[in-house]
């Protein structure tokens, strides 16, 4: 069964697929592509704001706290007030646990997706507002947001906020604000430890190399897919849901077509054949989960994934967890609010 890409998520036409076909059972219509989300226009001088910096010193490129550092001359400079604990100093762990004291009107997460997920739970738990300045690997939750490395123009909209309401989801109660993985993409990011504790090119290709292994041994998940959609059973290497559905664009990596429509993605890969684990990592390598036709997909608001398991590795906005079965998803729209650049201001990918 074919549907047309401009009304339907993408559903591959494969020969001999799984036992039952996720797809037919888990279809829907596509939220409209033209309502990303809603920017209001620009305010005036806000009151001033305590703020709690939340910087990951080695996330991506390493250059976070460079970035914290003027943002503590900035704000400083603004009349406003950092509020917690030194995060120039202060162990990215205890920095976590400081946010639970709450006295803030604003998160300024300085990091990757990982260190933008901390923030955004503290954020929620707080009615606070989420400000990021990206600094990481793949940015992807900024990227969405159109949010550039840039920490002057995020001091900025502590002055002239651009806020909006985006939405973001939880697994057993763990929030994700881009997607959760399982199968082979937590095994994939454990190997890129690798290159975070070495950026030399000998630590990346033997990254690469236990990549390319793992792809080929690692074993399949049988899981049981119960959503409001409908429910299957499959077994497949990789399988993902994401925090609105992805995009069918190209060339952006893991784009969402949205960041506030209310719906989730379900991804699985059904690569079959001897060259399978290959392509398999190309498409999680590229991001292009919405492009293959070898990637079953569907949506949802909730979903609950049974496994034969005890435990299973997860990864998380790029984090790894452990989670118990049955892992039950939801999304929660429109639930966290982040400040937005300006049209001038606005980022391209990362």
């Amino acid at each position: 069964m074919t549907f047309d890409r401009q009304t339907r998520l993408p559903v591959p036409v494969l020969a001999n697929p799984y036992p039952t076909t996720f797809s037919e059972k888990m279809t829907m219509t596509l939220a409209s592509e033209s309502e990303p989300h809603a920017i209001p226009a620009e305010q005036g001088p806000t009151h001033r704001q305590n703020v709690v910096l939340l910087a990951n010193a080695t996330a991506g490129s390493g250059k976070a706290a460079d970035q914290a550092a003027r943002a503590v001359e900035l704000i400083a400079h603004g009349g406003h007030r950092v509020v917690g604990p030194d995060c120039l100093t202060t162990p990215f762990a205890d920095q976590i646990r400081a946010l639970e004291a709450g006295g803030y009107d604003t998160v300024l997460a300085i990091g990757g997706d990982g260190t933008v997920n901390v923030g955004a739970k503290a954020a929620v738990a707080h009615d606070a507002t989420l400000v990021i300045v990206p600094t990481g690997t793949m940015n992807l939750v900024a990227r969405d947001l159109g949010i550039a490395d840039d920490v002057d123009a995020a001091i900025r909209q502590l002055d002239h906020p651009r806020e909006t309401a985006i939405d973001y989801a939880t697994i057993n109660g763990h929030m994700f604000l881009h997607s959760v993985f399982l199968g082979i993409v937590p095994t994939l990011a454990r190997d890129r430890e690798l290159v975070r504790s070495d950026r030399g090119m000998a630590s990346a290709c033997r990254a690469a190399a236990r990549g390319l292994r793992d792809a080929f041994t690692s074993p399949a998940i049988r899981v049981r897919i119960e959503s409001d959609r409908g429910s299957d059973t499959l077994t497949t290497r990789s399988l993902g849901v994401s925090n609105n559905l992805l995009a069918d664009e190209l060339p952006f990596t893991f784009k969402r077509r949205s960041v506030s429509a209310g719906e989730m993605g379900v991804y699985a890969s059904a690569h079959r054949g001897v060259a399978a684990p290959l392509r398999l990592l190309m498409t999680l390598g590229t991001g292009t989960l919405a492009q293959d036709d070898e990637t079953l997909s569907a949506g949802c608001t909730e979903a609950t994934l049974r496994l034969r398991k005890a435990r299973i590795d997860a990864s998380i906005d790029g984090e790894i967890t452990q989670l118990t079965p049955p892992l039950r998803c939801l999304i929660h729209p429109r639930a966290l609010r982040v400040t937005v650049p300006s049209a001038g201001e606005r980022g391209g990918p990362a």
